[in-house]
């Protein structure tokens, strides 16, 4: 059921119906500076219901989409980043891309490219998705308190961490304990240009409260 106020004026008369917002309507006076005449007027202040208003900043859905999709877009620009790098890198070291992801995927769903140029849009389309989706979990890491530096580190060692083990396990990769320096040393490299790309994008989207 709705309630309606009325305010007057010199001519004519206004009506509010609300229903889930409040409306407080306060008389202001105005003096002159020295003909002394009065002004009257009146102004509206929004109060919220507690009844029927949703507190949309302790929403907990609200919170975990606003998290997921930010962190989606931060892992697509972590993704965008880490592939730069990894593309300066190699044009530097003179070293071929990694076919591993495509690898993972063929032994973990049993499916093989059918030729070299689907295998090289296989590759790109599984590291783009595999990064992209890695930034839902720097989402994730904001819901429980983990901001800025820390979570970036968090990120890093999920990321690194996941793909040290991952790999090994499908006879993929040799264990980190037989790889050569240079080869950890350039892969934890381009993962930190990775989670430090996602948490600046990801942090800047909360600040600036984009959604």
């Amino acid at each position: 059921m709705g309630l309606a106020l009325f305010t007057s004026g010199e001519n004519s008369i206004q009506v509010y119906e609300y229903q889930v917002v409040q409306w407080k309507i306060v008389e202001r006076i105005a003096r002159g500076s020295g003909d002394g005449r009065v002004f009257y007027g009146t102004y509206s202040e929004r109060i919220p219901n507690p009844k029927h208003s949703i507190d949309m900043k302790n929403n907990p859905v609200r919170e975990l989409s606003t998290a997921l999709g930010a962190g989606l877009i931060a892992g697509l620009a972590g993704t965008a980043a880490i592939t730069i790098s990894q593309m300066i890198e190699m044009k530097i070291t003179k070293r071929k891309a990694s076919d591993a992801p495509t690898k993972a995927v063929a032994k973990v769903l049993d499916i093989k490219p059918v030729n070299k140029g689907e295998k090289a849009k296989v590759a790109q389309e599984i590291h783009w998705t595999y990064g992209t989706a890695w930034g839902a979990v720097r989402g994730l890491l904001s819901l429980v308190g983990l901001t800025g530096s820390p979570a970036t580190v968090a990120h890093f060692a999920g990321v690194w961490g996941t793909g040290q083990v991952m790999l090994p396990s499908l006879d993929i990769a040799p264990p980190i304990t037989e790889e050569k320096p240079k080869a950890i040393a350039i892969d934890v490299l381009h993962h930190s240009v990775y989670a430090i790309a996602a948490g600046l994008v990801f942090d800047a989207i909360m600040e600036k409260d984009l959604w």
